[in-house]
């Protein structure tokens, strides 16, 4: 009977080195946006602009619900920054209100650069 459970277990752990390894694709670092930055245009009507069609954060906060904190103010930033739709903005400000209206906070010591 011991025998029996020594082979079981012997048995197991062959397998269990013998399987292959996974691996993990690495997370991307967090000055990227998975985001196509002009998607965030609808974003920029929370900021004033005169074309609103619907309420914008409908349509902005999913596109940046399912990131991360960091990375969702760097996709923001990178919109605000590429001036889409031709907007003059003070980034940071314009930054805060995106990331606040969306329930969302800038990550402590955050630069918009």
């Amino acid at each position: 009977m011991e025998s029996t459970k020594i082979s079981a277990l012997l048995v197991l752990a062959m397998l269990a080195l013998s399987s292959p390894t996974v691996v993990l694709a690495p997370t991307p670092s967090s000055d990227t946006c998975p985001i196509d930055t002009l998607k965030l245009g609808v974003c920029l009507d929370l900021l004033g602009n005169e074309l609103h069609i619907g309420d914008a954060s409908v349509k902005c906060c999913p596109l940046v619900e399912g990131i991360a904190g960091l990375t969702a103010a760097a996709c923001l930033c990178t919109a605000i920054k590429a001036k889409v739709l031709n907007l003059a903005l003070y980034v940071p400000l314009a930054l805060q209100l995106l990331v606040n209206d969306c329930g969302c906070a800038v990550p402590p010591g955050y630069t918009c650069a």
